[in-house]
């Protein structure tokens, strides 16, 4: 009998569990569909809003941005571009190969790290380019990111594959402020 009695609370306890979750599933729905009603949203539904705008040339990129950026024309391997700005911030200019290969190049406003990858890693070192100090990082197959201040803008190129040094140091040549404006 007791065993009988023990499966019995195994399977009631189950079964409300099971009830439990259904019943705050469906809260959490009726909820949502409550505030779409009422044209409130709750803090889940909402989205932060992406500031960067799509830019046919860089040239328009600098009117939104407010400032002027060298990047390259195109990018051997690279078959894609997409140039975007923020406002009176930052400046972007992106090259794709296929869906796993990005290299891009950023210019922004101040001096924080602008570069969006707060990866760590095993090699990290400072170069000298047309002598400005820059820092690169990466892994022992090569780097992935630069970064760099000069002129009170910031500086960064990425990369999703590693890229040898000497070839991370031409891209930071093209994208170095000379102090004129372009």
């Amino acid at each position: 009998m007791r065993k009988q009695i023990r499966i019995g609370s195994v399977i009631l306890t189950g079964v409300l569990a099971v009830c439990m979750m259904t019943a705050c599933g469906k809260s959490q729905t009726e909820k949502a569909d409550a505030n779409q009603d009422t044209g409130k949203e709750t803090t889940e539904n909402m989205q932060i809003a992406n500031p960067f705008v799509e830019c046919a040339t860089i040239g328009d990129a600098a009117k939104l941005a407010g400032f002027s950026m060298r990047a390259p024309e195109s990018v051997v391997g690279y078959e894609e571009k997409y140039i975007s700005a923020i406002e009176k911030e930052l400046i972007e200019v992106q090259f794709y190969h296929g869906e796993d290969a990005e290299l891009w190049f950023r210019k922004g406003v101040g001096t924080e790290d602008i570069s969006g990858d707060y990866n760590v890693y095993k090699e990290e070192k400072n170069v000298e380019v047309d002598g400005q100090t820059v820092t690169i990082k990466g892994t022992e197959n090569g780097y992935k990111l630069a970064i760099w201040n000069t002129n009170g803008y910031a500086y960064a190129i990425g990369s999703t594959t590693e890229l040898p040094e000497d070839t991370l140091v031409q891209y930071i040549s093209e994208l170095m402020d000379t102090g004129e404006q372009e």
